[in-house]
């Protein structure tokens, strides 16, 4: 078998994924210059290719972190969800971390409404610091990932901060920080 690599649009990935749901059996692919087809039990699936390189996005993965947190992802996500509201428009969250307490403070202020601290407990070896992001970003992983917790990888406020569900090491989430 030969090995091609190409680029799906996102419906086209959602459908195949649906079609590939509980299926056992084999599944053809063929793959032509602009298109693709996939043959998956009764189903035939036809599809357009995307025109260009997939980013090698393993470059911008930071080698190590100077600090790792682990937090349980509901309490995070309920932080920043009322945070969010204080952050009038920009979305922009204050994460700060502390080893020596053990604990991340999700905070966000607007002239207009106030500000929003929530202080929660988490397990954090390394540095102390903080980074400033977009709270949507880290809700959409938060809400795709079925874990209890999630472990924060941060290098420092510049670079990109890596999230990763408890117990899964197969899936990474990177969310580029806000520059303050």
């Amino acid at each position: 078998s030969l090995t091609k690599s190409a680029i799906i649009p996102h419906k086209t990935a959602l459908e195949l994924s649906r079609l590939l749901a509980g299926y056992t059996e084999d599944v053809t692919v063929v793959m032509a210059d602009s298109q693709m087809a996939a043959n998956v039990g009764d189903s035939y699936l036809v599809s357009r290719l995307i025109d260009g390189q997939y980013p090698d996005y393993a470059q911008i993965i930071p080698p190590s972190f100077n600090a790792t947190i682990l937090i349980e992802r509901q309490s995070l996500s309920s932080a920043l969800k009322t945070s969010g509201i204080f952050s009038r428009g920009t979305g922009t969250v204050t994460v700060k971390y502390d080893s020596e307490k053990q604990n991340m403070v999700v905070s966000a202020v607007s002239h207009d409404v106030g500000e929003s601290t929530a202080e929660l407990p988490a397990e954090i070896s390394g540095t102390n610091g903080s980074v400033m992001l977009n709270y949507r970003y880290v809700l959409d992983v938060l809400g795709t990932v079925s874990a209890d917790a999630i472990t924060v990888k941060v290098v420092d406020e510049n670079a990109p901060v890596i999230f990763v569900p408890q117990g899964d090491t197969t899936y990474m989430y990177l969310v580029m920080p806000i520059k303050g």
